[in-house]
């Protein structure tokens, strides 16, 4: 890694980086100061809010239990609590449950966590600490509850930090993009880029994973020196500031989350899947199209480019297509008021059809050139045509060095 890069990432990877992940079939609950234990590992941090709260549970913050003598705690940890029962009655395809999906995700963490970047590239080197680690898997067959120890990103998720930046509640298909409207420099836009492209790199390249899912809500946040008990994932307003400047935070690691509908490829037969993306606005123009079998690998680059689009512009590239047809619909009705339509979020059906209409995406008038080539090459309509992550990690680093 070249020196700028090393710099970028300047939060040590022994600092996020978790030990071999554990399954283990026994849950052991005790709280011998008021504090709940989670197998004499994890120390429930009390009186902090939920990390995140979803259909199947809820995320909740604790630390490492250190030392059981001192009571000394370490890092930060999200431990998910997920309701078995609820996800086996979940059906998310014609073969699968919620539950098959949570297992999916701890094998391709477990993949992550032993893989080799032996005679890997440069880009699927760096992209180890960009993913985030699972420390321990507890099955307990007389729980209820399945749970997921994680490391914690101590800054958030990049959805949140985005939203802060652009300063709107706006959602990103209700508007077209202009030049700066997503709030984050060109060089903090290009750091992303390289991280994730990285980690993508080393999803496929060392651990043999697809994604399936990138987006904003998906991507943590590690800030160097910033959080504490109550403050973690809370972006800080200095990180804030320094996405915006020219000048990229160079602390900040970002590190790709909830692998729940990865796909786990089996190097023989490639990257082809067939799944749908996990996310309609960041799906590619062929998974729009109908088509019997895809390219995960490269689906993965273009909702990348999807994502540095909304840093950069505070939209996705399918907006533009949704607010014409709004507006069009708006002047036959001859209703002036386009305000409720506007905010209303579109279907799938309405975002797969303006993909597919306007698979070519363009830069906005006055994008900077460096921004308009990495962009470029990572929404490239035609998927044979388009870079591979690898490919989209060195044109971050070329373009990086003309800011």
């Amino acid at each position: 890694m070249d020196a700028p890069a090393a710099a970028m990432s300047s939060l040590s990877a022994a600092a996020i980086r978790a030990p071999a992940m554990t399954l283990t079939r026994r849950l052991d609950v005790h709280q011998p100061t008021g504090a709940r234990i989670l197998n004499e590992r994890f120390v429930k941090v009390t009186g902090a809010p939920p990390l995140g709260e979803g259909q199947y549970g809820t995320v909740k913050l604790y630390r490492l239990l250190v030392d059981s003598d001192s009571g000394r705690l370490g890092a930060p940890v999200a431990v998910k609590a997920l309701d078995r029962a609820r996800m086996r009655r979940t059906r998310t395809g014609p073969d699968a449950t919620a539950l098959d999906d949570v297992w999916r995700e701890v094998a391709a963490l477990t993949r992550c966590a032993t893989a080799s970047t032996h005679g890997a590239s440069e880009a699927a080197t760096a992209g180890r600490v960009h993913v985030v680690s699972l420390l321990e898997a507890i099955d307990d067959s007389t729980c209820r509850k399945l749970y997921l120890a994680m490391t914690c990103a101590n800054a958030g998720t990049l959805e949140h930090a985005l939203a802060r930046c652009r300063g709107t509640g706006d959602p990103p298909w209700c508007r077209e993009a202009l030049p700066g409207g997503g709030g984050v420099s060109v060089a903090a836009v290009l750091l992303l880029i390289r991280q994730l492209s990285a980690a993508i790199a080393f999803l496929y390249e060392c651990a043999h994973v697809i994604h399936g899912d990138i987006q904003a809500s998906n991507v943590l946040v590690c800030e160097d020196g910033g959080g504490n008990d109550h403050a973690v994932g809370v972006a800080s307003p200095a990180l804030l500031a320094a996405l915006a400047s020219d000048v990229p935070p160079r602390g900040m690691v970002l590190q790709l989350a909830d692998l729940n509908t990865c796909h786990l490829v089996d190097p023989p037969h490639g990257p082809m899947r067939t799944r749908s993306p996990g996310t309609a606005v960041f799906s590619p123009p062929e998974c729009c199209e109908g088509v019997e079998k895809y390219n995960g690998h490269l689906a993965d680059v273009w909702a990348l480019g999807v994502l540095g689009y909304l840093a950069a512009f505070g939209a996705v590239p399918c907006a533009r297509a949704v607010c014409a047809r709004r507006r069009a619909e708006v002047a036959i009705a001859g209703d002036d008021d386009e305000g409720d339509d506007a905010s209303r979020p579109p279907s799938v059906l309405e975002v797969y059809r303006a993909i597919a209409r306007e698979p070519n995406v363009t830069m906005p008038e006055g994008a900077s050139a460096c921004l308009t080539r990495v962009l470029g090459a990572c929404l490239v309509a035609s998927p044979s045509e388009r870079l591979d992550a690898k490919g989209v990690y060195d044109m971050c680093a070329m373009s990086s060095q003309t800011l």
